[in-house]
C-alpha cells in the first residue's frame, strides 16, 4: 500500500506515549554527545526533499552535508549524500550532527536524536499564519518552558536560531514561536535567496491552501476557478492556467469525481518553478508572501477570509495586506494588463543560474 504524507505527520495518542518513554533517555544522550562537524537538511516531516532545506543544501552543501528523509523510495534513488533516517547512517548522522536545519520542524527528522545540536528553524515560508499562543498565562508559559527543556522533541518548532530577511517580520517571528526564545538572524530565506532568473511565461497559478474545516473541492467549486468564460479568455490570449493544491489534499483531487479542465501541478516542490508565472492566484498562503518578495503579480481569491481570520489563524498585516490585493470574481484577473500584453514578459528569480 503507498504511504500518503498525511502518514508521514498525523500520529495518534498511543505514538505519541509511546515516544516520550522511547525518546527521552535518548534526548539526553543526543544533548550531552560530542558532536562532529558535519549539518544535515530535513523537510516536509521527513516525505520529499524540498522547500528551504532543498534550497540551501543544493547551494551551500559540502562533503560533510546530509540530507535526511524517512521516505526509502527517494533514499535509494538519490546520491549518497541523501539518508534514510531510520537505517544506521542516519541515525548516527542525526545524533552526530552539529547543526540542523528543518522547514517544517523537527519532524522532519527523528526528533530526539537531533535536539542535541544546534538548530536552525528555515520555516515554510515567512510569517503571515499564526503560530504558537500568546494569550499564555504565567504558569502556562512556565509549563510550556520546563516542558520544552525536558523534553524538547515534544516541540515541533524547537529550534535555536531562525532566519528574517526584514527587521518588519521579526515581530511576527517571535510570535510564531511564543513562549519560547529564539535567535534572529538577518538573511534571506532560501528559496527566495537562491530562486533562478528565468523567463516569466504566460502562465498563472493557482494555489489554495489547505483547510482543516473544508473540502478543496469545496473550495475551487465555490469560487469558480474554472468558469467556461475564464478559461476561454486566458486561451485567446495564450494564457494557461495551472492549478497546485496543497500536498494533503492530493489524494482527495485524485480521488474525486470532478472534472479539472487545466494542467495540475504534483510537482515536489513548487518553488523550483513559482518565478517562471506571470500571475498567481490564493487564499491565504505564504506563497503569496514569496511572490511579493519576488515581484510576482498576486491576487487573493477567498471566499472564507473572514472566518479564516476569526479563527485567529492570520496575523493583521497578512489579512490586511490579502485585502488589498483581493477579488471576489475570477473574471477580474482578465484585467490584468500583463494578460493583454503581446511582448515578452520580464524576467522573474533573484539571481542568475548557470
Amino acid at each position: 500500500m503507498k504511504i500518503k504524507y498525511k502518514d508521514y505527520w498525523s500520529k495518534n495518542k498511543i505514538q505519541l506515549y509511546f515516544e516520550i518513554i522511547i525518546f527521552f533517555p535518548i534526548s539526553i544522550i543526543a544533548r550531552i554527545i560530542p558532536k562532529k562537524n558535519f549539518e544535515i537538511f530535513g523537510s516536509m516531516n521527513g516525505y520529499k526533499i524540498c522547500d528551504n532545506s532543498k534550497f540551501l543544501f543544493d547551494n551551500t552543501s559540502s562533503n560533510s552535508s546530509f540530507f535526511i528523509t524517512k521516505n526509502k523510495e527517494i533514499s535509494r534513488e538519490n546520491r549518497d549524500s541523501v539518508v534514510y533516517a531510520y537505517s544506521f547512517k542516519g541515525i548516527y548522522l542525526q545524533l552526530m550532527a552539529k547543526k540542523t536545519y528543518w522547514t517544517h520542524g523537527l519532524n522532519d527528522f527523528i526528533p530526539a536524536l537531533v535536539v542535541g545540536s544546534h538548530v536552525v528553524g528555515l520555516q515554510h515560508g515567512l510569517p503571515g499564519k499564526k503560530g504558537g499562543n500568546s494569550n499564555l498565562s504565567k504558569i502556562q508559559i512556565y509549563k510550556c518552558r520546563v516542558k520544552n527543556m525536558l523534553t524538547p522533541f515534544m516541540n515541533n518548532y524547537f529550534c535555536h536560531e531562525i532566519w528574517s530577511p526584514k527587521k518588519s517580520y521579526d515581530f511576527y517571528m517571535k510570535q510564531v514561536f511564543y513562549p519560547f526564545e529564539v535567535a534572529i538572524v538577518r538573511r534571506q530565506i532560501p528559496r527566495i535567496e537562491f530562486q533562478c532568473e528565468v523567463p516569466r511565461k504566460r502562465k498563472i497559478l493557482y494555489a489554495p491552501s489547505y483547510r482543516g474545516f473544508r473540502s478543496f473541492i469545496d473550495v475551487i467549486s465555490s469560487n469558480n476557478i474554472f468558469s467556461d468564460y475564464f478559461l476561454k479568455k486566458l486561451k485567446d490570449n495564450n494564457f494557461e492556467l495551472i492549478l497546485r493544491p496543497h500536498p494533503i489534499n492530493y489524494d482527495e483531487l485524485i480521488g474525486s469525481s470532478i472534472n479539472i479542465p487545466v494542467k495540475i501541478d504534483l510537482s515536489d516542490d513548487v518553488h523550483d518553478t513559482i518565478s517562471s508565472y506571470s500571475i498567481v492566484i490564493s487564499d491565504f498562503s505564504g506563497l503569496l508572501i514569496d511572490c511579493w518578495e519576488l515581484g510576482i503579480d498576486t491576487y487573493c481569491l477567498c471566499d472564507d477570509l473572514e472566518d479564516i481570520f476569526e479563527r485567529d489563524m492570520l496575523f493583521d498585516w497578512f489579512f490586511q495586506h490579502l485585502n488589498s490585493i483581493r477579488i471576489f470574481n475570477i473574471l477580474d484577473v482578465l484585467n490584468n494588463p500583463i494578460i493583454l500584453r503581446d511582448k515578452d514578459l520580464k524576467m522573474g528569480g533573484k539571481r542568475l543560474c548557470v
